[in-house]
């Protein structure tokens, strides 16, 4: 039985796609006129869907540069695949290694486990007229973390509901060493549920957690990213075994 949290998602889903029409159309148009909510979240969800649509092209357009060789096709959803696992985790079986050799505390792990997550809401154009959010997510591209979260921090005191903002910052803060402030965020990420990035924020949640000595929380992120049963899922199973 889906629950109504469910239920919900699958019709936004459905909306951004334009698979609706006739009067339920209507009606969901309606309900995003009468609640601010849903529509910042139909928004949000484009926003990302779109940014993944951008990810996809330009490591399409890297692949048809660096080789004349014909290359397999890849669908958008193996791009989403490799944004949230492969980019993300690069040192992930490294870091299993030394630590199963006794060479590196949960700390440790932490830091050699962090990948910055792709930017997957404001593709920069790094054109003259970039806005505020694409110059934002420029430092953050650049791993200019400090500049970034000053960044960040101004557009979230303009709009405090963009969890998107929230998210980067919280990766910001784990980039720069901050994990306790990186905590706040992706806890504040996960409270108000939304879908698209829950489950990279347990990820990066576990990950601060690490970075803290907070072992035993650590573990309980980390079994939500398992829960979720999304692309993070394996890498999670193989953090978990190499800090019990």
């Amino acid at each position: 039985m889906k629950t109504q949290g469910e239920t919900k998602r699958n019709q936004i889903d459905r909306y951004v796609n334009n698979e609706m029409q006739g009067e339920e159309l209507a009606q969901f148009e309606q309900r995003m006129r009468e609640h601010v909510e849903l529509a910042e979240s139909v928004h949000f969800h484009r926003d990302v869907l779109q940014g993944i649509e951008y990810y996809f092209i330009k490591e399409l357009k890297k692949d048809l540069i660096q080789s004349d060789i014909p290359k397999p096709k890849r669908n958008l959803k193996t791009y989403l695949a490799i944004a949230a696992s492969v980019v993300v985790l690069a040192g992930a079986g490294l870091g299993y290694y030394f630590l199963k050799q006794g060479e590196m505390n949960p700390s440790g792990l932490a830091a050699t486990y962090f990948e910055p997550y792709p930017n997957i809401i404001a593709p920069v154009s790094r054109s003259a007229a970039a806005s505020s959010t694409e110059e934002a997510m420029q430092l953050y591209e650049t791993e200019q973390y400090a500049a970034a979260i000053t960044q960040l921090n101004s557009l979230i005191n303009q709009n405090p509901d963009h969890i998107g903002l929230v998210f980067y910052r919280g990766v910001s803060y784990l980039g720069s060493h901050q994990p306790e402030k990186a905590m706040a965020d992706f806890e504040n990420v996960i409270e108000k549920g939304e879908p698209s990035l829950r489950e990279p924020a347990y990820w990066y949640l576990g990950l601060s957690q690490l970075a803290t000595g907070q072992k035993v929380q650590a573990k309980a992120s980390f079994l939500r990213v398992n829960e979720a049963e999304g692309v993070l899922a394996g890498q999670s199973q193989q953090i978990l075994k190499a800090i019990q």
